[in-house]
């Protein structure tokens, strides 16, 4: 599995994503990441987002995410799993 950064290239506000560093098997898995609810269960807002969205982005923007592969993860990750995400809190 690969380490990759997905970065958002549209304008983005206040409580949203605006990136996210994940493993996964190739570039279409890794912009296809869906947050679990259970991600931010004491944020209403973020949950919210979540919830409504399923995605960290709006949907019609999955064709302009970049993506760029950073590495090669651990082969004990076998599945997609998030690292890290930048949220802008508002």
């Amino acid at each position: 599995m690969n380490i990759y950064l997905v970065e958002r290239t549209v304008p983005w506000g206040y409580d949203e994503f605006d990136a996210i560093v994940i493993i996964a098997n190739n570039e279409e898995e890794a912009k296809s990441l869906k947050f679990p609810r259970s991600l931010a269960p004491n944020k209403p807002l973020l949950a919210a987002y979540l919830a409504g969205l399923g995605n960290w982005y709006p949907p019609e923007e999955k064709d302009s995410l970049r993506v760029t592969k950073i590495g090669h993860a651990d082969p004990s990750y076998t599945t997609p799993t998030l690292v890290l995400a930048s949220f802008n809190a508002g």
